[in-house]
This record gives C-alpha cells, structure tokens and sequence, in this order.
C-alpha cells in the first residue's frame, strides 16, 4: 500500500493478514513488515488506513527501526499487560541483528573526502583494534578541515582515541554517539577534555536503517 503526491511515492507499507488463532478464520491481526516515509502527510494517510482496519483486526504489529515510535500512539502498550517493575508498562520487544563493519579504516575515510563531519576541525589517530582482520589493525590518522576528513598518516594528532573496529564501525556510521563509547569505557582518548569535541565530530541526528532481511 502506497501514498503518491505529485505522482510521486511519498510513502508506502509492505503488510501481511495473519490469523490469530486456527481456529477463528474471522479473527486476524496484521503484521508491518516496512513503513517507509519521507513526510508526516504519508505517515498520516498510511496510519489513517492501518486505523480504518480496527473493526477487521485485533492487534496491529510492527517491525521497526524507529525507537521514536511509540510517539506516534495515544497508548503504546502491546498485548502482553507485561508490568516493568516498580510500573512500567511493556510496549515493544528490543532486538539487535545487523552490524555493520569497516574493513579498511584508511580507505574508509579517503571514500568520505567530501563529507563533512559537522564542521569540526581537528586531528585524529584512531589506534584501531580489529582481532578479526590484523591487516585493518593499527593507527590511522585523519585530519579533520571543517569537517572534511583527509588521512594523512604520520601527522602529529591532537586527539589519539583506542578503539575497537566494531566500536569504531558504529560510531562513524552514527549508531552510538563518542560520549557513550567513552562511558562505557569502550573507547579511550588520550585527553578527556576533547570528548566533546569527538562527540560532535560523529553525531548525527538519524541513525542508518537497513530493511533488507537475511
């Protein structure tokens, strides 16, 4: 099911009907299997729909990516009636499957020329640890020039940060921001004073979804 504006898709949904029980063919609950949108009117055309079903289907279940989702319900709760002591309502089932991985730090970064790391200028040695793949282990330096990024392997560095690849594999494709790494003690930088400045080098605002299955 789809939205077009302009004659363009602006949003669509890719669902199934399952049966709730074998035993009551009148009974069914609808699995989403991808809500894909780029506008708030999409969203509301495509949830306007799924609403419309109400008196056809008992629960409405979705598989997503989106942790802001359950701001988009009056009542997020699922059917479990599951209490999060001391009162905490169950609303979803959290699951981590795909991970994305680096294998060539140095090349990583030269692909990335015309990027901007949100303007940050600085230097970076990212003293990587990969134990899967030693030929992607060891220090690689990045300059930072209001945000573009060149390796310059050698240059003395402001910042040196001990990472490992998958840590650092997250954090550069904006899963997981610096400050958390360096909490958790995942990640060591050579001066605690420029943590900031690393986090912001790295935030961003969304994180990557990936929709195809394996």
């Amino acid at each position: 099911m789809g939205v077009k504006k302009n004659g363009k898709i602006t949003g669509f949904s890719v669902f199934t009907f399952n049966r709730e029980s074998e035993n009551n063919v009148l009974s069914n609950n609808i699995h989403i299997h991808q809500l894909i949108y780029n506008e708030p009117n999409a969203l509301q055309q495509i949830s306007t729909f799924f609403h419309s079903q109400k008196d056809q289907v008992n629960r409405i279940m979705i598989s997503t990516q989106d942790l802001d989702f359950h701001y988009l319900l009056d009542d997020a709760r699922n059917d479990s009636n599951n209490l999060i002591p001391p009162v905490f309502h169950e609303t979803n089932k959290f699951g981590i499957g795909i991970m994305y991985r680096i294998i060539n730090v140095k090349r990583f970064f030269q692909q990335l020329g015309k990027h901007h790391f949100n303007r940050v200028s600085t230097t970076v040695t990212f003293n990587v640890r990969d134990s899967f793949y030693k030929k992607n282990e060891g220090p690689v330096t990045v300059s930072f020039n209001n945000g573009k990024p060149f390796v310059t392997q050698g240059a003395k560095a402001q910042i040196t940060i001990d990472i490992d690849i998958s840590d650092l594999s997250s954090l550069v494709l904006g899963i997981v921001d610096f400050k958390k790494l360096y909490m958790y003690g995942r990640a060591k930088v050579s001066d605690e004073q420029y943590v900031d400045d690393v986090n912001l080098l790295f935030h961003t605002t969304e994180s990557p979804i990936c929709t195809t299955g394996f």
